[in-house]
């Protein structure tokens, strides 16, 4: 989940992965919420501040156990 806090507009737009999204701009006190299901890495940025705001999810694959 994020949280933009701030007067100034923020999204998140995913730059690299699985699957594209993108959030609606946002900004006092707004949140925006994804849940990856995927496996994979997320390359995520703000559009609007893509130089210094970006961050990098990485998806695993659900480990399966066998009883035994």
């Amino acid at each position: 989940r994020w949280s933009f806090p701030d007067a100034e507009q923020h999204d998140v737009t995913l730059a690299r992965g699985p699957i594209g999204f993108g959030s609606p701009w946002s900004h006092d006190g707004d949140r925006y919420g994804r849940r990856f299901t995927e496996p994979g890495r997320y390359l995520l940025m703000c559009s609007l501040h893509s130089a210094y705001m970006s961050q990098v999810i990485t998806v695993r694959r659900k480990s399966s156990s066998r009883p035994g």
